[in-house]
């Protein structure tokens, strides 16, 4: 989670306010500068180390590898549309 506060520049308990406040996810990005292209690019990187950790400690073939990385990618596209919006 200090990756994303350090990301965002506001703490976990700053995000919950602005949320109380009426703000969504994006809004609070956007206020803090982010765009979703830098979203997508912070989530992505993220996602890639913990893929690979997946990948080596569960031995994963390839077939297994590209379904972890299409349904955590998808997620992640998901999560920016509801923040941003389509």
């Amino acid at each position: 989670m200090a990756e994303f506060e350090a990301f965002v520049g506001l703490s976990v308990a700053e995000i919950r306010e602005a949320k109380k406040d009426g703000k969504t996810m994006g809004e609070i990005l956007e206020d803090q500068g982010k765009d979703r292209g830098e979203t997508e690019a912070f989530l992505e990187a993220r996602a890639e180390t913990k893929i690979e950790a997946v990948v080596e400690r569960k031995n994963l073939n390839d077939e297994q590898e590209d379904n972890l990385r299409d349904r955590i990618y998808n997620f992640i596209q998901k999560l920016l549309d509801r923040w941003f919006g389509n």
